[in-house]
């Protein structure tokens, strides 16, 4: 099985993909991510994690018609990464959604490429953590 896992990402590339949840706390919690959204929505970053960002899709203003207005915005970098926030609608609490990928050679190490997706995961969290 973990053979015809690997032929397929050897074919049609590695990706993938974390959850991070950030919960504050009470009413200044809620605050604090409002204004996280707003700072995103008002100043795409230049980069994160070391990738530069190339486009943002803001999901809350109906530039994408066919998808429903969504308080959720989308960064996509050079290497393909895509990283969404999501803050909760009924908790003081917001979530990064991170998908990586890269092309996998006939002669790459399988896991060292696990590990440098791993890699480029935490790193594009850590834009947002600290």
């Amino acid at each position: 099985m973990i053979e015809q896992l690997e032929a397929i990402h050897r074919r049609f590339g590695m990706y993938q993909e974390s959850l991070k949840s950030v919960t504050k706390k009470g009413r200044d919690g809620a605050a604090e991510i409002k204004a996280m959204m707003d700072g995103f929505r008002q100043n795409m970053p230049e980069s994160l994690g070391g990738e530069k960002v190339v486009s943002m899709r803001d999901f809350s203003d109906g530039s994408i018609p066919e998808l429903p207005l969504s308080n959720v915005i989308q960064f996509l970098t050079e290497q393909g990464s895509i990283v969404t926030a999501r803050p909760s609608g009924t908790e003081p609490k917001i979530k990064f959604y991170v998908s990586v990928n890269r092309d996998l050679g006939p002669d790459d190490d399988y896991h060292q490429a696990k590990l440098e997706l791993n890699g480029r995961i935490e790193k594009l969290l850590l834009s947002f953590l600290s």
